[in-house]
């Protein structure tokens, strides 16, 4: 409805995959006159409450185009705020927020319905969503990905909580983007940005490595569709070939392997192929997820959780899933991405109350 940007002095964008809501975006913006209103039956264009939602957009100046490109990175509810003098701290939640009321009218998601199609009835009826970027996912056979069973939700049932367990019922990735569009998609294995030290680079620290040997699976078993008739249960084991380092030959000891077991019952997994494919997926995933990797960085605003990114050091080339990471919004002299792990960019009330009386 309008911009606030002049009146921002401080803020981040923190950006966590594990978490329910997976942006947050804490802001401060100087408001001497209190001309920055919050009821939203204000005259004012700035009036900023909770039916309101804040965007946050992100420029970059590429030199060879000689223009700023934008990427959105926050779209979300006024989920809080609070006035101390001259200053306005706004906390804003992404998107998710919106969805983790009750369904409250019990709905019913019939079986053979496609699930895409119950997402997309689920968050639109019941969380009043309106933009998607959902294709229509099929199978190998090129069939339709459908409902097993009939899925039926009472009104205690919240809507997040039950659009999430849908896509993870076909090993998809729901969350919302930078823009709040509402994205589902496969679990990219494909890098998309590579992080680099020294000169042309981004990484501006040490880079840390941390292994979790307690998080570590190196065995894989999915039991899909149950017996029908003369049909098997559908299934599939996955292990860590011999040459990995965490695989159970590696970390076994006297000549007996070491079987670090994840057992996955999933009903919507129909086929011995199918099976074996997210049994790999998930086998990869445990594994890199064992990997801790932290460092910082300039801002990359385009990268999305889960994102698969590289970073690349003289010593050694790693790739892992981005799970954590941090978008600085000072508008003089931002500090560095934090990356794999979040932390307060922000400066202490006392450095923003100072800097409101010059």
């Amino acid at each position: 409805m309008s911009s606030v940007s002049h009146t921002l002095l401080d803020g981040q964008v923190n950006v966590d995959a594990d978490a329910e809501v997976t942006r947050s975006a804490p802001l401060t913006f100087l408001d001497p006159s209190h001309s920055l209103n919050f009821d939203t039956d204000s005259p004012d264009d700035g009036a900023i409450y909770a039916d309101r939602m804040i965007r946050v957009r992100y420029g970059v100046h590429v030199e060879e185009l000689d223009r700023y490109v934008f990427a959105t990175v926050f779209t979300g509810p006024v989920t809080g705020l609070s006035r101390e003098g001259v200053t306005v701290t706004v906390e804003a939640q992404g998107k998710e927020a919106l969805a983790l009321g009750a369904v409250w009218t019990p709905i019913t998601l019939r079986k053979g319905m496609t699930v895409v199609g119950a997402i997309r009835v689920l968050m639109s009826s019941r969380a009043g969503e309106t933009r998607f970027s959902i294709p229509d996912f099929r199978n190998s056979y090129g069939k339709r990905l459908t409902l097993p069973k009939a899925r039926s939700l009472d009104r205690f049932a919240q809507v997040w909580s039950a659009a999430r367990s849908l896509s993870r019922s076909i090993d998809k990735q729901l969350f919302y983007n930078g823009a709040g569009i509402l994205v589902m998609r496969n679990h990219s294995r494909a890098v998309k940005y590579v992080f680099k030290p020294g000169t042309g680079g981004s990484i501006v620290s040490e880079v840390a490595i941390n292994y979790q040997m307690a998080d570590v699976k190196n065995t894989i078993s999915v039991k899909g569709q149950p017996p029908n008739g003369k049909m098997g249960a559908v299934s599939a084991t996955v292990v860590a070939p011999r040459s990995h380092p965490l695989s159970p030959f590696r970390m076994g000891r006297e000549g007996a392997p070491r079987y670090l077991v994840e057992r996955v019952e999933n009903a919507s997994i129909r086929s011995h192929a199918a099976a074996k494919e997210y049994a790999e997926r998930l086998l990869e995933s445990r594994i890199r997820e064992a990997v801790e990797v932290s460092f910082d960085a300039l801002p990359v605003p385009h990268l999305d959780p889960d994102d698969m990114v590289s970073v690349q050091t003289p010593d050694f080339t790693l790739k892992f899933r981005l799970r954590k990471f941090a978008i600085p919004l000072a508008p003089n002299g931002a500090p560095p991405m934090p990356v794999g792990y979040l932390k307060r960019l922000t400066p202490s009330k006392k450095t923003i109350r100072r800097r409101g009386k010059r």
